[in-house]
């Protein structure tokens, strides 16, 4: 893979430099490869495709199952990867040539129900809460809550998302827990519903803490950084950047390629970042923070700093 440093030459012809010409003519680098899961990871991506304009061409490939993501993992196919982070740290563990480069993805898991002003958990008790992804983080953190505040009546049904998108309109559902932007889309179809709390203000509350939580982001190929450590210190600086300005103009960076991959409109992208806004902190500024959201949702799998990259 060529440098990307290259991209540079023909703009400096435009603002009217005079570099050296090079002694054979060389083709342009690949740009790299983002590998990314529109169904699930939809604001995750958003400060790649911000950086995208700013520094340097990418070519995006849609993944369709958590398995299918783990396998190219494993074999090192690609060159960027936008995921949730339980599934990086797995993923390395068992030998994936990653690093995690930023946390992107903070609030995701919005309770919607039918009646409007019920409270979690007390006024669940007794009732049947559905949860999507059914082997989501979001359920293993949800399960864990209830059980340290020892709530056994709160019974909970995991779904993945388009069967309880269907159950949902249905009729067959009246309480569920729906990532963004998902929830997004089924109020948009289903009005009956309404937003009534979200699993990160329940975190906040039981753990005294904010309410966020280190979901998802982006990872980068080992061989990739090393390669190229300017290119993406580059990439990461203006991710942040732009995070700070507040994701400007986010839903604009929406195309209708992404529409047509994920079945999410820009429109409700637009709606769904006004609860799921966009923040980028680089992996290797919050060790604490992600050995804690490991310890809750997979114990099984210790933190590893050695996991993450650092300029």
């Amino acid at each position: 893979m060529g440098h990307l440093c290259l991209l540079l030459l023909p703009l400096a012809v435009l603002w009217g430099c005079s570099p050296a010409p090079p002694k054979s003519a060389q083709p342009l680098p690949e740009s790299p490869t983002v590998v990314w899961f529109p169904s699930s990871a939809t604001t995750p991506i958003l400060p790649l495709l911000a950086a995208q304009t700013s520094a340097f061409p990418m070519t995006l490939r849609p993944w369709n199952t958590t398995m299918a993501f783990q396998s190219l993992l494993l074999a090192g196919d690609g060159d960027l990867w936008v995921g949730h982070l339980e599934g990086f740290a797995r993923a390395y563990r068992r030998g994936a040539p990653l690093r995690l480069l930023a946390v992107t993805g903070w609030r995701k898991w919005q309770l919607l129900s039918r009646r409007k002003n019920a409270a979690f958990p007390q006024d669940f008790r007794g009732r049947t809460v559905a949860i999507a992804p059914a082997d989501g983080a979001g359920r293993f953190l949800l399960e864990r809550l209830l059980q340290e505040t020892g709530e056994k009546e709160v019974a909970l049904l995991p779904l993945d998302v388009k069967p309880l998108l269907l159950k949902a309109l249905e009729g067959k559902v009246e309480d569920l827990f729906l990532p963004e932007p998902f929830a997004t889309v089924l109020l948009d179809k289903s009005p009956d519903f309404h937003r009534v709390d979200s699993l990160e203000k329940y975190y906040g509350r039981v753990r005294q803490c904010p309410p966020e939580v280190p979901w998802a982001g982006i990872a980068v190929h080992e061989h990739w950084a090393k390669a190229h450590p300017q290119e993406l210190k580059a990439l990461l600086d203006a991710m942040v950047a732009w995070s700070k300005e507040g994701g400007k103009d986010a839903p604009l960076l929406w195309t209708e390629e992404q529409e047509r991959f994920s079945g999410i409109s820009r429109k409700e992208v637009a709606r769904s970042l006004t609860l799921d806004p966009v923040k980028v902190v680089p992996a290797w500024q919050m060790p604490e923070e992600l050995a804690a959201f490991l310890a809750l949702v997979a114990p099984d799998v210790p933190f590893s700093p050695q996991m993450l990259w650092q300029p």
